[in-house]
């Protein structure tokens, strides 16, 4: 990340700008803590890291004077920061609701410290980087309102502009509101980023939306399954299930041609 000529950081602020980019692109901080400490205390040392790196970034960049000519350096800076973040976010979360900013109340406190910097960060963003032509045009036309507290955060929509609808609008609802693609995704990014693998967001991830992943998975895998069906041998017989004539058609049948049905006594 270029460092904006307006102001010099300290040797400690310039270390933690290189520090958030490793652990970002190299990811090895993260790496030798999931492979070395117990997953819980991994996990709080890694906020900790993050929250308190996100500290110092917000206040320098926030409070910094530019000028024409380093405004554009300060926006990218906040830019790779977000983007940097948004990357690492999901491995200290429980749940899809943490990494939208969801439910407040219910968030850790580093999770919920690094929303709010991250927001900041954003903000100033927005600030620095809009012409003030279009920011007094969005005062003057439209009436402000607060957002909803059950709503993402601004920054991390920003950022994830595959999970959100083209119409933002559409994310000001309640957490069991949000389309059924944000609200799975939003799991699966916290499922794949834990140290160990967590069963409880397994199961969860399967059966929320009225089992929309589970059936999602099943109808690929029927879709992909071998073009080899219509020949194989169980295809075509008949079996007696529950005194019923029933056919076999080879469903979910292995490549292998071996059936594994199991016919009922009756049979």
């Amino acid at each position: 990340m270029h460092t904006p000529l307006s102001f010099k950081l300290t040797p400690d602020v310039v270390a933690e700008e290189g520090y958030i980019k490793g652990i970002c692109y190299d990811r090895g901080s993260r790496k030798d803590l999931w492979d070395t400490v117990p997953p819980r205390m991994a996990q709080r040392i890694f906020a900790g890291m993050l929250n308190e790196t996100l500290t110092i970034l917000t206040v320098r960049y926030c409070q910094t004077n530019t000028t024409e000519s380093t405004t554009p350096l300060l926006l990218n800076d906040i830019l790779n920061i977000l983007l940097c973040v948004v990357q690492l976010l999901p491995s200290i979360c429980t749940n899809g609701s943490d990494l939208a900013g969801l439910e407040v109340k219910q968030q850790t406190r580093d999770v919920r410290d690094v929303h709010a910097k991250c927001n900041e960060l954003f903000k100033c963003l927005v600030y620095r980087g809009a012409e003030l032509h279009f920011i007094h045009q969005v005062f003057k036309d439209q009436e402000v309102t607060e957002s909803t507290k059950n709503s993402p955060y601004p920054w991390f929509i920003f950022v994830s502009p595959n999970l959100f609808a083209n119409n933002l609008d559409d994310v000001r609802l309640s957490t069991q509101e949000l389309p059924d693609k944000t609200a799975i995704g939003l799991e699966l990014l916290v499922l794949l980023a834990q140290p160990q693998p967590s069963w409880p967001l397994v199961v969860k991830a399967l059966m929320m939306r009225q089992c929309h992943l589970s059936r999602m998975l099943l109808i690929h895998a029927v879709r992909h399954s071998s073009i080899d069906n219509s020949r194989w041998p169980a295809n075509g017989l008949w079996y007696s299930v529950d005194g019923k004539q029933r056919k076999c058609d080879g469903f979910l049948c292995t490549a292998d041609g071996f059936c594994k049905f199991k016919q009922d006594n009756n049979g």
